[in-house]
């Protein structure tokens, strides 16, 4: 949930997106049907155990290997890193295969780190966010205290009459009522 909760702010509208999720096991298995039910096309990489792919899916899930990310890298507009390996699943060796010319965000979502820390920035065009990115970014969200004052802000403009009752109340300005 926090995974997509992020990438709904990174990206408004998943319709035509495609986006890689490496990984086939409950986590993994999970994100590939919410994300088809939010409009999303997936590129589904495994690496020994193979994902039965639902009939109802159609095309809009196409399997792939750990040895097919050259090729399918470049296809995709995120990705979302489940799998349980040892070591990095993707590594500075693999920045070359994405797109260039658009922004790609690779979220790793495992432990150990499925994605070496040295592609978080190797591009101008690649981001990466692991757990604890994603724990600061959520705290972020939950405790903007901009956010917060500006919101009293609107409540109190928006019921202005009704504090200056409660007010003049207090102060003794309502006697009658």
């Amino acid at each position: 949930d926090l995974c997509l909760d992020y990438l709904k702010t990174q990206c408004r509208e998943f319709k035509n997106k495609r986006v890689m999720v490496i990984g086939t096991g409950t986590v993994g298995s999970g994100l590939v049907h919410r994300l088809l039910e939010l409009g999303s096309d997936c590129e589904w990489c495994y690496h020994v155990n193979r994902p039965e792919l639902q009939a109802a899916w159609g095309k809009r899930v196409t399997l792939s290997t750990f040895n097919d990310l050259p090729a399918t890298l470049p296809k995709v507009d995120f990705v979302v890193c489940t799998a349980a390996s040892p070591g990095h699943v993707l590594h500075r060796g693999h920045a070359p295969f994405f797109d260039q010319s658009k922004n790609i965000l690779v979220v790793d979502l495992a432990m150990p780190r499925n994605v070496e820390p040295a592609m978080d920035g190797i591009t101008s065009a690649l981001k990466v966010v692991d757990l604890d990115g994603l724990k600061r970014w959520y705290r972020q969200e939950i405790l903007d205290m901009a956010k917060v004052f500006e919101l009293g802000r609107a409540v109190v403009h928006e019921h202005n009459d009704l504090y200056g009752k409660i007010i003049q109340s207090f102060q003794g300005g309502n006697k009658g009522e």
